[in-house]
């Protein structure tokens, strides 16, 4: 088994969905961890009531995934931001189970990372939440 290694998340966003000038964060990230940490969730950047892709680049190939902003707007509203301040750059699918799933997106490459701050999560509804190929975000919160 290789590593696999994300490289960084583009094309986010579609037309004038996302726009590119609102901040998500008013404050500056901290940095003692060695990677950016926030004390707060970002500030809502995105329409809920639009469309977004995202494309997460990897040293095996890209892998696009729609991300349901409706459903769970400040999961995609967090994603987004943190991907537009780079967070994501470089890091490493620390955990992989064949034929099940893949971990990553922590910059400590351990799963023990985080953006330094929490929030409620948004679980989908439903007997079966999670079918085959859906991407779900770990959260503390």
């Amino acid at each position: 088994m290789g590593i696999l290694i994300f490289t960084g998340a583009s094309g986010i966003g579609t037309g004038s969905a996302f726009a590119q000038d609102q901040e998500c964060w008013t404050n500056e990230p901290l940095t003692q961890a060695g990677y950016p940490q926030w004390s707060d969730p970002p500030q809502l950047v995105i329409d809920p009531d639009q469309s977004y892709v995202a494309t997460i680049d990897t040293n095996r190939g890209d892998i696009v995934i729609e991300l349901a902003a409706s459903e769970a707007p400040d999961t995609v509203n967090n994603f987004v931001c943190l991907a537009r301040a780079g967070y994501y750059e470089v890091t490493v699918f620390h955990r992989i189970i064949a034929d099940f799933m893949i971990q990553g997106g922590d910059p400590t490459g351990t799963g023990t990372g985080g953006p330094g701050y929490q929030f409620e999560d948004e679980l989908p509804e439903g007997e079966t939440p999670y079918v085959r190929g859906t991407v779900a975000m770990a959260n503390a919160g």
